[in-house]
C-alpha cells in the first residue's frame, strides 16, 4: 500500500514478497528468501529506501542528477560451503553520483558508487529501462553492463596467497573491466488505488 496522509508531497510504499537467486554473485547453487519492501519519497527530489538515501540535486526536463548515500553489503564466508577459507568481506557505507535522461518511455542512465568497505572499490553501471503501462498492468524491460575496478575485482573474485594456501584454490588476481551484463523484466499489477503486485525475474552473465 501507499498513500500521502502526512501531505500531497509525501508518498509511502510498504512491501513484502521473495526472491529467488544465487547464494552470492558466481555461484550456481540457489535459494529463497523473504524480501521485505519500503520507500518513503518527498516531492519528485528525495527517497529512500533499502538501497539508502538518494537527492536529485539537478532536475529539468528529460536531465537528472542525483547523489546517493547507501551501505554496500560485503560477503560472508558462511553464506556458501564454496566461500570456505576465503574470509568475510566487511560492508561499509557507499557514495555514489547517477545521470539520468528519459527519451518517452525510455530512461537512460549510467550510476557510479564508490563504496567504503573491505573491498573499497568503485562500480559503473549504464543501461536503458522501458516501462509501457497497458491497462492496469505496467510492463518493464531493462538492459544493463556493470563496470568494476580492480579493488573490487579482486576482492569479490581474486584470490591471494593467503586465501590460495587455506581454500585449496589456485591463486588468482582479477583486474579491472566489465564484471557483467543484465536483462531484466517486470510487470507491476495496480488492483486497486493503493495496493500493487509486482513480479520480476532478470539474467545476468558474468
Amino acid at each position: 500500500p501507499n498513500g500521502d496522509d502526512l501531505g500531497s508531497n509525501w508518498e509511502f510504499v510498504l512491501g513484502a514478497g521473495a526472491i529467488y537467486g544465487p547464494t552470492f554473485e558466481g555461484v550456481e547453487d540457489y535459494e529463497t528468501q523473504a524480501l521485505p519492501f519500503f520507500s518513503v519519497s518527498y516531492g519528485d527530489r528525495l527517497s529512500v529506501d533499502f538501497g539508502g538515501l538518494s537527492y536529485d540535486v539537478y532536475n529539468a526536463g528529460p536531465l537528472s542528477l542525483s547523489t546517493k548515500l547507501g551501505y554496500s553489503f560485503g560477503r560472508k564466508e558462511d553464506d556458501d560451503p564454496h566461500l570456505a577459507g576465503l574470509g568475510d568481506i566487511e560492508g561499509g557505507a557507499s557514495l555514489g553520483f547517477g545521470v539520468d535522461y528519459e527519451l518517452g518511455p525510455a530512461l537512460l542512465f549510467a550510476d557510479l558508487e564508490r563504496s567504503f568497505g573491505d573491498d573499497e572499490g568503485l562500480v559503473g553501471k549504464f543501461g536503458v529501462e522501458y516501462s509501457q503501462p497497458v491497462g492496469q498492468v505496467l510492463l518493464g524491460a531493462g538492459v544493463s553492463a556493470t563496470w568494476a575496478d580492480d579493488n573490487h575485482m579482486q576482492s569479490f573474485f581474486g584470490v591471494t596467497g593467503a586465501q590460495s594456501a587455506a581454500s585449496g584454490l589456485a591463486q588468482y588476481d582479477a583486474g579491472a573491466g566489465f564484471k557483467r551484463a543484465d536483462l531484466e523484466l517486470s510487470a507491476t499489477y495496480m488492483f486497486a488505488e493503493n495496493w500493487m503486485l509486482r513480479g520480476q525475474v532478470s539474467v545476468g552473465e558474468l
